[in-house]
């Protein structure tokens, strides 16, 4: 049975504890699909509101659908015995269920469930290799003396650590003796299907989003965000003739592409906000000046733009019922708890737009009713201390794989070992594990993306507009011959800030030699505003000891990003 520690283990995070309403243990469950908690019907037979225990927070739930809606005066309750809860959450695992036929060979069930007749004296874990005596018309007859009662409801596997199930257990002395029955899973997605109205009913119906009044915390933070978004990831070279472009016009989405499984003959992919539909958490790797951190800035913007309109701009936000806030991965580290290590990163990057600091408890609570964090931890690969940095990883690790949790997670950063990525994926059970979370590479633009880019950059809709013409910028590329080059985002910014203020020149051929032309540009620049003769001599010198992050080119930590 895997050994002594497997009886150690935590239950599986589909299997729940049913409560009454008023706190008396009815039996087991578990998670058969979003929102939704099978038992059987004798287990609530008196109930219409329960309360459901399991590994994430206590969940209120209603009985939705009961088959048989009641036992009608005989003394066992009547086939198929099926009940259906209806929970609050927007973060629950589910089982497989596998209908196909159990092979008569088979000698015993491991059944998983709850009771309170224990050494404890409460409710426990009580796991059970059960044998199979025989069939009983459609049923698997089991042993009921090697099952306890508040088992019923329990699921039924073939094997422990199996995720197919293969039925429900049904306990209780019935008419034949010590027996019980496993009523399989074809009969439990039938009774699903009959109910499938007032299922996906209540499955669909999500509390209404309320957008938060001004004055408050939430408001506060999506404003200050607002006007974060307009920034760029890395300072700008200042313009001859015009103010830089805010980086809300300039941005053009990026496609993210599915890292490589060995099994898909066809790469999936994404748009950024496709991905965040399909995935509960996600990776997002990607080159030095790759678009990461814009991807990130501009992800937020969305959501606090949807958050910030009136009431009737839109039922459901565009990245899902979240609110995004960035978090450096460098700011997360300390060694603290985990909401007051959030809530130093959040505060960090949004500095002086807030108001007051937020408060750690701020992030222990959902945004909204009906919400979640989205958590966008940005420069995990910034995190230089490997031993730090794993530290980190385990982290975000341990939180990806909490169920229930109000806690979302992207996390972006440029390559590293692929161990290093596995160890957020090591905590991952289930049979949703690919809806749970996916792994990714930001693809750099095509070159429809450098197009869209000298639009937006040169004739930005919300930015004063640029004396050079898109196409001119776009010639010079295809001159020069460096279109491979300009499909990085960063280096695309800077070859159009080089481009505007020397037009006359031809654009380099490398990427040394288009670092060279906007470092002279940059000196050149300089030298003119401060009135000086030439780039060189004290004002060559003052430049030289700038921050390194003090302009495009230089990411947080010195390099392009």
């Amino acid at each position: 049975m895997g050994g002594p520690d497997a009886w150690l283990a935590p239950p599986s995070p589909s299997l729940v504890k049913v409560w009454s309403a008023d706190g008396e243990f009815r039996g087991t469950g578990f998670f058969i699909a979003a929102r939704t908690v099978v038992t059987c019907a004798h287990v609530v037979e008196h109930d219409e509101h329960v309360i459901i225990g399991w590994s994430g927070p206590d969940l209120p739930g209603r009985v939705l659908v009961r088959d048989p809606p009641a036992r009608s005066g005989t003394r066992y309750y009547p086939a198929p015995d099926i009940a259906f809860i209806g929970v609050e959450t927007l973060d629950n695992p589910h089982v497989f269920m596998d209908p196909s036929a159990v092979g008569r060979d088979l000698k015993e069930f491991f059944i998983e469930g709850f009771s309170t007749l224990n050494p404890t004296g409460g409710v426990a874990l009580e796991r059970r290799l059960v044998p199979v005596l025989g069939e009983s018309d459609r049923y698997q007859l089991l042993s009921d003396a090697h099952i306890v009662p508040g088992m019923s409801g329990s699921p039924v596997v073939e094997r422990e650590g199996s995720e197919n199930v293969r039925g429900m257990l049904k306990s209780g002395k019935l008419a034949q003796g010590n027996s019980a029955y496993m009523i399989p899973t074809w009969e439990i997605k039938k009774a699903f299907r009959l109910n499938k109205a007032v299922l996906r009913a209540h499955m669909k119906s999500l509390p209404t989003l309320v957008r938060p009044r001004p004055g408050t915390p939430l408001h506060m933070l999506l404003t200050a965000q607002r006007e974060v978004a307009k920034r760029y990831p890395y300072r700008v070279a200042s313009l001859t003739r015009r103010e830089p472009p805010p980086l809300s016009s300039v941005y053009v989405e990026q496609r993210t592409q599915a890292s490589a499984t060995g099994r898909a003959k066809t790469p999936l992919v994404l748009s950024p906000i496709e991905l965040l539909h399909r995935h509960r958490n996600a990776l997002i790797v990607g080159g030095a000046g790759g678009g990461k951190s814009t991807l990130i800035q501009q992800l937020v913007a969305a959501s606090a733009d949807w958050w910030l309109r009136e009431p009737g701009g839109g039922t459901e936000p565009p990245l899902g019922r979240v609110v995004a806030v960035r978090a450096a991965a460098q700011d997360l580290l300390g060694g603290g708890a985990w909401y007051a290590s959030l809530a130093r990163a959040v505060n960090n990057d949004l500095g002086g737009r807030l108001d007051t600091l937020l408060a750690p408890e701020h992030f222990e609570r959902p945004p909204a009713t009906g919400a979640d964090w989205l958590i966008l931890v940005d420069g995990l690969d910034e995190v230089l201390d490997r031993g730090v940095r794993r530290e980190l990883v385990d982290v975000l690790g341990f939180r990806v794989s909490q169920y229930g949790s109000t806690n979302r997670f992207v996390v972006a950063s440029r390559p590293l070992e692929d161990r290093e990525f596995g160890r957020l994926r090591t905590s991952l059970t289930g049979s949703d594990r690919t809806k749970r979370y996916g792994e990714y590479d930001l693809r750099p633009f095509d070159w429809d993306g450098v197009r869209k880019f000298a639009g937006n950059w040169f004739r930005p809709a919300d930015g004063e507009h640029s004396p050079v013409e898109p196409a001119e910028f776009l010639d010079a590329i295809t001159t020069a011959g460096v279109a491979p080059l300009v499909e990085v985002p960063l280096l695309a910014t800077i070859a159009a800030i080089v481009f505007e203020e020397k037009p006359a020149l031809p654009l380099p051929l490398d990427r040394a030699g288009l670092y060279k032309m906007f470092v002279r540009v940059l000196l050149t620049l300089r030298v003119q505003r401060q009135g000086c003769a030439s780039p060189s001599g004290s004002s060559s010198r003052h430049w030289a000891g700038r921050p390194r992050n003090s302009a495009i080119g230089s990411s947080r930590t010195g390099s392009p990003a």
